[in-house]
């Protein structure tokens, strides 16, 4: 429907455009000259091209915006077989990290993806099963609900192992679920003035993360009980006390590819 309507207003541009350029030229007047009249029909020519030639630019990059969002092998309307080796590569394949700057931080950002054979519910199951969270995530000591306002919003305290020669941190977070039609989106937030900080702990107190939990919804069903899930990871955050960024980063990579790659398992397994 959206490729029809940006066809159709082409079309208008181009029309627009023909009967502009066609006009038929006005006989000559034997009357002197206006300078003043002829300097303003001009100048009203050369707004009326610049409007028609704008709306066909605009045009022109809504269709090829549009083109390359459809097109583009992240869509959630990628289209796998379950037969197809395209299907296996994905769920086979190993979680995918990078890690990006953050703005005004040393320390990086991590991004990673992922695809399950599980559906989106599933998925999202074991990610927000907090009693299954110490298994998957690397360096998670303990982790507790601390307020619960409604199934969409709660706080959470986690406590996160530090090696020798650093001491344990504590991180509290609001987090909030959003169930859209096409996908879940789960958003947590540092929120440390929700919880008081023990002497025994360091308290982190800048960090934020995203998941994104897309269907592949063009996926082709051998089986009613098939499915195809596509997981997107963000996370950021400062760990405060005197934490080199450099040996932090160089750390971050493994570390989460070692946790997604255990809660990988874990969904597939569930």
């Amino acid at each position: 429907m959206q490729s029809i309507i940006i066809i159709i207003l082409l079309i208008l541009g181009i029309v627009l455009l023909k009967s502009h350029l066609l006009k038929p030229v006005t006989k000559l007047n034997p009357r002197p000259l206006n300078i003043k009249l002829m300097m303003t029909n001009r100048t009203k020519t050369r707004k009326n091209s610049k409007i028609i030639s704008s709306f066909l630019v605009a045009a022109i990059s809504l269709f090829v915006t549009t083109s390359c969002s459809v097109l583009s092998p992240e869509s959630s309307q990628l289209d796998v077989k379950r037969n197809d080796s395209s299907y296996d590569d994905l769920v086979n394949r190993q979680p995918i990290i990078t890690l990006t700057k953050h703005v005004g931080s040393k320390f990086s950002q991590v991004n990673a993806t992922f695809y399950v054979s599980k559906n989106k519910s599933d998925t999202f199951r074991v990610i927000s099963d907090l009693s299954l969270s110490t298994q998957w995530f690397d360096r998670l000591k303990d982790i507790d609900t601390l307020a619960f306002e409604d199934n969409n919003n709660f706080v959470l305290r986690s406590i996160i192992f530090s090696p020798w020669p650093f001491q344990n941190r504590e991180l509290i977070t609001c987090v909030n679920t959003q169930f859209l039609d096409i996908k879940t989106i789960i958003t947590i937030k540092n929120c440390p003035s929700q919880h008081p900080e023990t002497k025994e702990l360091i308290r982190i107190k800048q960090a934020d993360s995203l998941w994104v939990i897309m269907p592949v919804v063009r996926f082709k069903k051998s089986s009613p009980d098939e499915a195809l899930t596509k997981v997107s990871y963000q996370a950021w955050l400062e760990p405060n006390g005197n934490v080199p960024a450099f040996f932090f980063n160089q750390s971050l990579k493994t570390s989460s590819l070692k946790s997604l790659k255990k809660l990988k398992k874990l969904i597939e397994r569930d």
